[in-house]
């Protein structure tokens, strides 16, 4: 499972308003606890640097042929 901790108040305040929302989220830890050890800043951003390609690619994607 995993936990949002980003989408709100945008995503509900788009349901109230009638809005369409989508959001693109990246995983980049466990929850505390989950495994051993202090969840750093370091390896939190390594994941983001990482992600971000991917994501890029995605937007352009979306960009150049539509959101059907």
């Amino acid at each position: 499972d995993i936990v949002g901790m980003t989408a709100m108040p945008e995503a509900a305040l788009a349901r109230e308003l009638g809005v369409e929302y989508a959001m693109l989220a990246l995983s980049v830890n466990w929850a505390a606890g989950v495994l051993p050890g202090v969840i750093s800043m370091e390896e939190i951003q390594a994941v983001m640097r990482d992600g971000q390609s991917f994501l890029h690619g995605v937007l352009l994607r979306l960009i150049k042929e539509g959101a059907r």
